[in-house]
C-alpha cells in the first residue's frame, strides 16, 4: 500500500509538530521552575537548550510562529 501526501499538507503537519512541541516545552519549563525536585535537572538543561532551537527553525519554517504560539497558548 502506498500513501501520497501533498507537500502543503506535510509542511502543516510539521509546523503544528513544532509549535505543539515548543509549547509543551516552554510549560514544563515553567513547571520545573516552581517545583524543581519533580523534574530530572538533565531534562531541565536539555529543555533550555532546545527551546532557542525550536524558536529558530519555527521561526523558519512556521508563518507568523510567534502568533502561533500566542494563540495555541489560550
Amino acid at each position: 500500500m502506498k500513501i501520497e501526501i501533498d507537500d502543503d499538507f506535510l509542511d502543516h503537519l510539521v509546523g503544528e509538530t513544532i509549535v505543539t512541541s515548543y509549547l509543551n516545552i516552554r510549560d514544563d519549563l515553567k513547571k520545573a521552575s516552581k517545583k524543581p525536585s519533580a523534574y530530572n535537572q538533565e531534562d531541565v538543561d536539555y529543555w533550555e537548550e532546545l527551546l532557542p532551537a525550536l524558536e529558530m527553525v519555527g521561526g523558519w519554517f512556521v508563518y507568523n510562529f510567534e502568533q502561533k504560539t500566542k494563540a495555541k497558548k489560550k
